[in-house]
Parts: structure tokens; C-alpha cells; sequence
């Protein structure tokens, strides 16, 4: 079952949840910012859209990537893109900079990218492979 909040018109699993009402657009996250920061944005956004459907969200601080509930979260900076994603495993290899566990199944991980090419076959790989635990979790 799912929540939809009357304010903005988000999806969420749960009644209530907590979150920003705040939407915006994507020229407003990439406002400032060099152009090479929008093509590393572009080429996470080919590499999740090739997964399945995707639904994104711009609000105020972040941009929501949900296939069945949140699996990356995309923070674009003056001169880097810091990404979000959910796998059901610790990861620690480089160039993930900092992981935690938000619940029993499933470790947050983050990584700075600075060009398109820091998107490459592992970070790929990585983000295939969150898409693919979250809409199997939700079968």
C-alpha cells in the first residue's frame, strides 16, 4: 500500500513519510554549474533508464530516482555529482567513499563523480544491480 502526499503529489511507501515538499526542476540543480556536471547527470539517467522504468523527482536538494520506492538519490554540486544508492551488501571498494547501513537488507552507498567517464563498467554495474534489488523486493 502506498501514500500519496496531497501537498506535492509524491509516491511513498509509507503513511506519512517524512520528506520535502519542495519541488523543483532539473535546471535549477544544474544552475551554476559547469556543463560536464549535467552530462555526468545525463549518463547516470541512460544507465538507469536502460535498467526498466524510472520515475524522477526534483526536489529542493536532490533528485529521486524510484523504479518501486527510492533506489538512487542524485545531489549535483558546483564541481562534482555525489550519488546515493541502496545495495543489500556492504561495498568498500574505491570509488565508493562512504557506506552505511540503513536497515537490516540494505547499505547505503556514496560516491563522488566528477566527469562522465567516473561513470564507467563498475559504478554501471553497481547501479544495475540496485535497480535490480529494489524492484525484486517488491514482487
Amino acid at each position: 500500500m502506498s501514500w500519496k502526499c496531497s501537498k506535492c503529489g509524491r509516491s511513498f511507501k509509507v503513511l506519512n513519510q517524512s520528506h520535502s515538499c519542495e519541488v523543483t526542476s532539473l535546471d535549477h540543480h544544474f544552475s551554476g554549474k559547469a556543463q560536464v556536471i549535467r552530462a555526468v547527470y545525463e549518463k547516470i539517467i541512460w544507465v538507469v533508464k536502460a535498467c526498466g522504468p524510472v520515475k524522477i523527482s526534483f526536489v529542493k536538494n536532490a533528485i529521486i530516482i524510484v523504479a518501486t520506492s527510492t533506489f538512487l538519490v542524485v545531489k549535483p554540486k558546483k564541481s562534482y555529482i555525489d550519488i546515493e544508492f541502496l545495495l543489500n551488501e556492504e561495498i568498500l571498494d574505491f570509488p565508493i567513499h562512504k557506506t552505511f547501513r540503513v536497515s537490516k537488507n540494505k547499505v547505503a552507498h556514496f560516491i563522488k563523480l566528477e566527469s562522465p567517464e567516473d561513470v564507467d563498467h563498475l559504478v554501471t554495474s553497481w547501479l544495475q544491480k540496485a535497480y535490480r534489488i529494489n524492484t525484486a523486493l517488491h514482487l
